[in-house]
């Protein structure tokens, strides 16, 4: 049986791509939109379903992880614009639904602010180990290829910096799930 470029192509879509990147995507998305996981799962599915309409595109990215963070971010801002168009669904409790966006907006302006605060008091190497492999959501290994140092030091350094991030923000009263 003979394979051709689009069944190579398509195998590589469903086999590596879309295991590889949903996660990364979702939580990327996640953060776009803040308290609306079903919209973010929403876009997510329109992202791949594009990825997939555009599969030679994809293929022939550079980094297809970039490609399809924007493609995500563009979907996620016509979203918004639709939606910012459109009057208001009124429920019946329209104080709920009127004022809880603005007060979790709030609160996590303040969270990012206190943590921001608390990532700027450690050591450069030890902060960029810790968002690299947390934030950025890369393994030890591909953190250790990009920085140059050995896995076990990228390791030790996140460890570390997640340690030490805990103590700085238990001291400024910020509790939370232990790490």
């Amino acid at each position: 049986m003979t394979t051709t470029a689009g069944e190579d192509l398509a195998s590589w879509f469903e086999q590596v791509l879309v295991p590889q990147s949903t996660p990364g995507l979702r939580r990327y998305v996640r953060r776009l939109l803040p308290g609306d996981p079903d919209r973010a799962d929403d876009i997510v599915q329109e992202t791949l379903l594009r990825a997939w309409r555009n599969l030679t595109v994809v293929a022939g990215a550079r980094s297809p992880e970039a490609w399809l963070s924007r493609v995500a971010r563009n979907v996620a801002i016509d979203w918004a614009r639709r939606h910012a168009a459109r009057p208001t669904e009124v429920d019946e409790d329209v104080t709920a639904t009127v004022w809880e966006p603005g007060e979790y907006a709030y609160e996590a302006v303040l969270d990012r602010a206190v943590l921001f605060g608390a990532l700027r008091t450690l050591s450069p190497l030890h902060r960029e180990a810790l968002l690299r492999v947390h934030y950025q959501d890369r393994t030890h290994t591909e953190v250790a290829g990009t920085l140059g140092v050995p896995p076990g030091t990228v390791k030790s350094r996140a460890h570390y910096a997640t340690r030490e991030l805990q103590r700085i923000l238990g001291e400024q009263g910020v509790t939370g799930p232990a790490y």
